[in-house]
């Protein structure tokens, strides 16, 4: 009985799926060295910094959230975490609506 070969393009398509999840996981683990670093900086510089992210569903954004961190007293930094999606939302619908 002969087997079924896959084509190359499924092979090479699962091996990039394959790649992508690994390079994903390998991620994880840093972001709490990045957002320590970020935070020192804040404590150092007194300089703010704001991120925002986006969460996907179907390759449609489904979440937005911003980070502002900013510095209170020397030695002391404070984050504000928030969930402005249907803000950005809505900004997006006047902005098409004009």
């Amino acid at each position: 009985m002969e087997r079924a070969k896959l084509h190359r393009n499924v092979v090479a398509l699962g091996l990039v799926s394959l790649l992508t999840d690994l390079s994903s996981e390998m991620i994880y683990p840093l972001l709490p060295v990045f957002l320590r670093d970020r935070y020192r900086q804040v404590c150092v510089t007194g300089e703010a910094w704001h991120s925002q992210q986006f969460t996907y569903d179907d390759e449609k954004i489904s979440g937005t959230y911003e980070l502002h961190v900013f510095r209170t007293a020397p030695q002391r930094v404070a984050g504000m975490f928030m969930e402005v999606t249907e803000r950005l939302r809505a900004a997006e619908t006047v902005r098409t609506s004009e």
